[in-house]
Order: C-alpha cells, then sequence, then structure tokens
C-alpha cells in the first residue's frame, strides 16, 4: 500500500455530491472537493464494461501510434512499421507509466498477427483476437473484472477501455462481401486496419496492470528491454539453439534463450504493482487485524468519526451567526463527514489519545499513517481556533474556522481510504497472486505469439506453461524482496499455481511465418567488450513522421564509428564512456543543427521529433553504462533536425568507410528534402499552416513539457531556445514570405559541416579498417 501527501485543504463544500459515472448495475458518486485517494475510496464495485464511444476523454488519451503496413505486389502484408519513439498513450493521464509485458514485444506479436496475409485476412485475424482479449468485459465474475476493481482509477480506466475497444471493433467490424469491393475500397481498408492496430495496442496497454504507475516522471531506466529484443530477434531469425545472448553468456544454450525472453518482462514493476513487499513481510496481515481489534474503538474509521463529530461540536458556535438554513446545510455537510461505523461517546482528549499509538510510530518509507498525521493536525488547529476565539465572534475567526473543518473533511477521507486499505490487507495474498499470475500468463502468450521459434527452442513454456511460470516468479521473488515470509512465499506460488492454468487462452507458440526478417534490422543493439570497440548492430529508430527506415544523410556506418571513436577515447576508460557520449551531446544540443529545428517537415514536428530529441538526451543523461549509453547517443543523433530524412532515393547505398567523404553524404536526398521544406514555406496556401504547426508545437513544448527536462540544465535551456525559435518563426512565416532557397542552403550547409566534424571522428575509429 502506498501512501501519499494528500491536500491540506479541500475545495468545495464537504458532502456535497455529483453523479461521476454511471456502470451497469452500479452508480459512482464522488464528492466534490476532496482528494483523489478520497473519490477513490468511495468508488463502487464495477460488475461490466460495455464497448462505448466516449469523444470528451482527455486530451492526453489521443491515440497518436501511426502504424504503417507496407503490403507486395501479391497483396500481402510485407511488413508492420511503427516508431519506437511513438507511444500509446498512459493510462495515468500526462503521468508515464511501466510497461509490465515490454511494448515493443506487444507490437511484435501483432507483426507476427499480420505479417504475410492479406489486409482482409489481416483484419479479420485481428478483430478476433481483440475479441479474445476483451471478452472479460461483459462477465461481472471473470478475472479481468476482479483486477479491474482492484484499481483506485477504475472509473476512469472503464472509459478508456470501453472506447479503444468499441474503435477497433468499428475500424474492423464491417467486411466487404465480394473480392471485387475489397478491391475497389484496399486503401480505405488498409488505413483502416493500421488506425485499427494503433487503438488495438491502446487497449491493451489499458488493461488492469499492464502499465502500472511508474517510479518517476519518465518511467524506469536501465531494464535493457531492447537489447534483449535485438538478441531475441536474432535467435528467431537465425534458428540456432546456440547462439547465446551476451549478457546471459554465463548460462548455456536453451537456458540463456529463456532468461533473454524473461528479460522482456518487467518483474520489478509487476512486483510493486502486486505490493508484494507488504503481501510477503512477516506478521504483517496480522499485526494490522491485531492492533484494530485491540484498539477497538480506536479502529482508524471509528477515530475519524469522532473526529469529525467532535469538530463539529467544537465549531457549533459559529453557526449561530448563520441563516437558518445555512445552519441546515452545515448540519447536513457535517453528518456527510460522519463514515458509517458506531460513533463511540468521545471528547477530543480521547480521540487524540486514541491516535497517539500511530503517531508514536515512526513513520515507515511510504508514509502510510501519513492520512492519520494530518488529521491530528487539522483537528489540533480547529480546537485551538475555537477555544481562543472572541466573543462575538469576528468574520475573520469564523472563516478560519471553517477553513480548518475543510482541512478535516479532506484528511477525514483520506483516512477512510486508509482503513479500506488496511482491511484489503488480509486479502492480500490472494490479490497479488491474482495479478501476478494474470501478468506472467499474459507474457507468456505474447512472446509465444511474437517469438515461436525462440520459445520452443528454449523451452520456455516448460514441461506446462503454469510451471514455468510459477518456477521464475519464485526466482524473481527471492531476488527482488527481501526478508520475504518463506511461508507466505510458498502460499503465493501455491495459489498462483491454482489461479494461472485457469487463464486463457492456453500460451502456445504461434506458426513461424518470417516476419523477424524485416524487423531485425530496426533495432538497435550496442555492446562494448572489454577495452571496446563499440560493437552496433541494427539501426536506431526512424524519427516519428517518417516513412520506413528513412535516409541518413550522413552515413549510418559513420555515425556509429564516430561514436565509437568517442567511447574508445574517453577519459577513465570504461568509466569514462557515458561523460564522453553526454558531452557530446550537450554540444549537439548547443550547435548548429539544433537551428534547424523550426524547418523540420512540418509532419515530423507534429508527429513529435523535437520532445523525442529532449527525451533521448534524457535517456542518455540517465544511463549507467556503456551500451545504454551508446543505445541513446546514436538514437539521440538519428533524431537531430535533417539527421534523417524522407525524400530521397530510397534503392539503398552502400555503407563503407572505403568511400570518400563525400559518397558518404547523401547531399542528393538533403537537397530533395530541404526543397520540399522551401516549397511548403513559399507556398502561399501551405504557409499560414506551416506557421500554425510552430506555433502549435512550441505550445505543446511549453505546456505539456516532461517534468524530468528541468533536471538537466542543458536539456531545459535546449528546450527554451527551441520554443523561442519555433515562436519566432511562426510570428515571422504570418507577416511575410520568407526566402525559401535561402532557407534550403542553410540547411545543405549545417547538415555538410556537421558530415565533416563525423567523418573526421570516424577516421580515428579503431573499427575503421573493418567497417
Amino acid at each position: 500500500m502506498k501512501r501519499k501527501l494528500g491536500p491540506g485543504e479541500a475545495g468545495g463544500e464537504p458532502g456535497a455530491e455529483r453523479p461521476a459515472v454511471t456502470r451497469t448495475g452500479t452508480q459512482i458518486l464522488e464528492p466534490a472537493g476532496l482528494p483523489p485517494a478520497a473519490r477513490s475510496a468511495l468508488k463502487r464495485t464495477l460488475t461490466s464494461l460495455n464497448l462505448a464511444e466516449h469523444p470528451d476523454l482527455p486530451a492526453g488519451a489521443v491515440v497518436r501510434l501511426h502504424p504503417r503496413l507496407e503490403v507486395g505486389a501479391d497483396g500481402l502484408i510485407k511488413r508492420l512499421v511503427i516508431s519506437r519513439l511513438q507511444r500509446t498513450p498512459s493510462p495515468f493521464g500526462s503521468r508515464m507509466g511501466d510497461h509490465t509485458v515490454a511494448c515493443q514485444t506487444i507490437v511484435d506479436s501483432v507483426h507476427s498477427m499480420v505479417h504475410g496475409r492479406t489486409v482482409p485476412a489481416a483484419a479479420l485475424v485481428l478483430l478476433e483476437w481483440q475479441k479474445v482479449v476483451s471478452s472479460w468485459m461483459g462477465d461481472p465474475d471473470s478475472h479481468g473484472m476482479k483486477l479491474l476493481n482492484r484499481l483506485e482509477d477504475r472509473a476512469e480506466r472503464t472509459l478508456l477501455l470501453e472506447d479503444a475497444g468499441w474503435r477497433v471493433g468499428s475500424l474492423l467490424a464491417r467486411q466487404p462481401a465480394t473480392p471485387e469491393e475489397w478491391r475497389a475500397n484496399l486503401e480505405e481498408r488498409r488505413a483502416n486496419l493500421e488506425a485499427a492496430i494503433a487503438h488495438h495496442l491502446a487497449y491493451v496497454s489499458y488493461l488492469p496492470f499492464a502499465t502500472v504507475p511508474a517510479k518517476s516522471a519518465r518511467g524506469s531506466r536501465g531494464s535493457g528491454e531492447g537489447t534483449y529484443r535485438a538478441h531475441v530477434l536474432a535467435l528467431e531469425e537465425s534458428g540456432a539453439p546456440d547462439l547465446v545472448p551476451p549478457a546471459s553468456a554465463d548460462v548455456g544454450g536453451p537456458e540463456g534463450m529463456k532468461a533473454a525472453l524473461w528479460r522482456l518482462f518487467a518483474f520489478d514493476a509487476a512486483i510493486r504493482a502486486a505490493d508484494l513487499a507488504f503481501a510477503l513481510r512477516p506478521g504483517a496481515v496480522a499485526d494490522v487485524v491485531k492492533t484494530n481489534a485491540a484498539r477497538e474503538p480506536f479502529a482508524v474509521a471509528a477515530v475519524a468519526a469522532v473526529a469529525a463529530r467532535d469538530v463539529v461540536l467544537l465549531t457549533r458556535p459559529f453557526a449561530t451567526n448563520r441563516s437558518a438554513r445555512a445552519r441546515e446545510r452545515a448540519a447536513d455537510a457535517a453528518a456527510g463527514l460522519l463514515p458509517p461505523v458506531p460513533v463511540p461517546a468521545l471528547g477530543t482528549a480521547q480521540v487524540l489519545q486514541g491516535l497517539a499509538p500511530y503517531l508514536a510510530a515512526p513513520d515507515d518509507e511510504e508514509g502510510e499513517y501519513t492520512a492519520l498525521h494530518q488529521l491530528a493536525r487539522k483537528i489540533r488547529e480547529a480546537a485551538e481556533l475555537a477555544a481562543s476565539a472572541p466573543d462575538p465572534v469576528t468574520a475573520d475567526d469564523h472563516k478560519a474556522v471553517e477553513d480548518a473543518k475543510l482541512g478535516v473533511s479532506a484528511w477525514l477521507a483520506e483516512a477512510a481510504q486508509l482503513e479500506a486499505d488496511l482491511r484489503a490487507r488480509t486479502d492480500a495474498l490472494r490479490g497479488a497472486a491474482e495479478i501476478l499470475a494474470h501478468l506472467l500468463h499474459d507474457h507468456q502468450v505474447t512472446v509465444a505469439q511474437a517469438y515461436p521459434y525462440t520459445v520452443k527452442a528454449s523451452r520456455f513454456l516448460g514441461p506446462d506453461a503454469t510451471s514455468a511460470a510459477v518456477d521464475r516468479l519464485a526466482d524473481a521473488v527471492r531476488d527482488t524482496v527481501p526478508r520475504a515470509d518463506p511461508d507466505l512465499c510458498a502460499k503465493l506460488l501455491d495459489a498462483v499455481r491454482d489461479i494461472h492454468p485457469k487463464l486463457q487462452p492456453t500460451p502456445q507458440p504461434a506458426r513461424t511465418n518470417g516476419w523477424v526478417a524485416v524487423a531485425a534490422t530496426t533495432e538497435l543493439a550496442v555492446t562494448f567488450p572489454t577495452g571496446g570497440p563499440l560493437r552496433t548492430t541494427g539501426r536506431a529508430p526512424t524519427p516519428a513522421g517518417v516513412a520506413g527506415m528513412g535516409l541518413h544523410t550522413t552515413a549510418w556506418v559513420v555515425e556509429r564509428l564516430a561514436a565509437d571513436a568517442l567511447a574508445s577515447g574517453a577519459e577513465g576508460g570504461v568509466r569514462g564512456v557515458p561523460a564522453a557520449l553526454r558531452g557530446q551531446a550537450v554540444r549537439d544540443l548547443k550547435g548548429q543543427v539544433m537551428t534547424l529545428d523550426w524547418l523540420l517537415p512540418t509532419e515530423q514536428l507534429l508527429a513529435g521529433q523535437l520532445r523525442n530529441v529532449f527525451d533521448t538526451a534524457l535517456d542518455l543523461f540517465d544511463a549507467t553504462d556503456v551500451p545504454a549509453a551508446a543505445t541513446a547517443y546514436l538514437t539521440f543523433r538519428n533524431l537531430l533536425p535533417y539527421a534523417t530524412v524522407d525524400a530521397g532515393d530510397r534503392g539503398g547505398h552502400g555503407e563503407s568507410m572505403n568511400a570518400s567523404k563525400e559518397d558518404l553524404f547523401d547531399r542528393k536526398s538533403l537537397q530533395t528534402a530541404a526543397g520540399l521544406k522551401s516549397d511548403e514555406l513559399m507556398d502561399v496556401r501551405r504557409r499560414p499552416a506551416a506557421a500554425r504547426a510552430l506555433a502549435k508545437v512550441a505550445r505543446r513544448l511549453r505546456t505539456q513539457a516532461n517534468p524530468d527536462w528541468a533536471l538537466q540544465a542543458d536539456v531545459r535551456d535546449a528546450v527554451a531556445a527551441s520554443i523561442v525559435r519555433l515562436t519566432d518563426a511562426s510570428v515571422e512565416l504570418s507577416g511575410g514570405v520568407p526566402d525559401g532557397p535561402a532557407l534550403a542552403v542553410l540547411i545543405e550547409e549545417v547538415r555538410s559541416a556537421e558530415h565533416d566534424k563525423a567523418y573526421k571522428l570516424a577516421e580515428t575509429s579503431r573499427l575503421r579498417n573493418q567497417a
């Protein structure tokens, strides 16, 4: 149970209610002006969900994922392209969450489903799978409904799930009756399927505990999922069971493959969501029950009830200053403060005495008794104000007491939530088992669909899927939950063993269809053996808004070798590599290339390329080892303005450091992209839209800022400078015609100078003669 400091005051009149959401068999009422935890405490159990459009969802719930299907001349889907820089919305609004099953693994499972099928066949497969994953919604006794009712935000989550599920069905439900109708509407059907994939991925991320609150504003870091996925893709494509992931080299063959598959599951996030730190703490549940029983009538809810009633009594003289109607409303509001428990006839001194055992206990790291601390403080404030008030009562004194009463009402609701949480602890083990069995099952189903060869070759599903899940959970609990009670651990594993086989569908490997051959080249994996050099496989993800792989203006081999040169020449050896890469990134943020930000293609700006630049820079600052730092650095470099363009010759280019510096610079593609931007700015019909887009992106950077940008001065300053450039350019474009050709030349000159610097650095790499 995690208790955070809530507000000291509550806005609005205590006790007032407004309808929030109506569900089948249930009406949820939320008191106005109470903190979120208080509103959550008063929500009722949901019984069923219905697929329905909810057009008034907050802006943060808009799905901005843009999948793209590549269809061959034979009509079969050859590839599903989704930039890893595009994300599904967080179920927590502006706050980031941690995916328990790696997000990219979920994407891979969908890629596997649609690959090699015609568009209509893929649409039917996705629609059937959506029905499978959403089948729980109409069953009040389903496992999914039980998990949904364990969420504090279940009312909000319900709307997200209903809307996303409805959109998938609406996009795919009606299928053309004849081949002729399919051919006549193929592009529309493909667009519908692409959009349905986006909403399906959003739906999956909204499922209970698929995404859990992150430890920080930006989520957990350092899990290395991208690296392990790259190794799994290599295993899947090679069909070689003796190919072992480097990070698991101490474990032979199939065991190494199995370890890589499990690394795509965030055990830390799952264990945090299941609250195992409490559920497996020796004697915790028994202590809570014993404490509340021994201190009757000082159970938390009873103490809170006394506190509320006592404050009403203390401040009764102030009601004489009101009209009869006002006194009646005050009495109703006061009555609404009282929880539905017997109220002992006690006074203030006895109330505080009852709170004393809790207040005397040192706060634990989660501050679980914060509500009682704050409630006691508010009671004292109200009592002191009432005792010291003059006669007659002044308006200021009256307001002070009323404010204190509002504070009591807010913290009273928090205390009621605490009571509910304490009672829920008696079911902690079963609840944890339900959550973990569900998440482990989902991971097994997902990787079996995405990576069938690796799953079979590694015996990932063991003699049976349940045993495989329980065995791996036992290892994770031992590694991540210190001082866990052995008896409670055994009960947890038994409960998971009981629940897991009842979950559907049964995890089993899909049929291998070759999709991985087109996915392996999209991932970036970096290793740094002791002493170097930096070994890089795959490529950095394409910027959002660029179709397919895009075109590198500076050849990728140059960027790779330049990164190796920085790493190999770092002061302090291996430990100094992350700092060396960070130093170059800081220079890039302050350099000339970033001043081209306002000249990026409009579709890339609106797709969030600049935000991704700054977020990836933070990933680099967060990195603690060389592979993570190098991956973030190369991704960052690939996101800089015009490092990758969406125009030019896609026929492929041979890349080797044996080529000349000019041959390793795609000047023609860059000129094409710059010319297109020049045309856009010179076109009187398109220029206003470009100006509005610049203003919109600047506003997003300002109003939807990642809170962690402010924690790194260099990133914070780069964001501020970008906002100024975008805003100024928007104003200038609105008032006049720019010199488009000159701007196109500027883009080429800046990128050419950047290429020269990267090439010079790459020539010093130890890999120079191997690339």
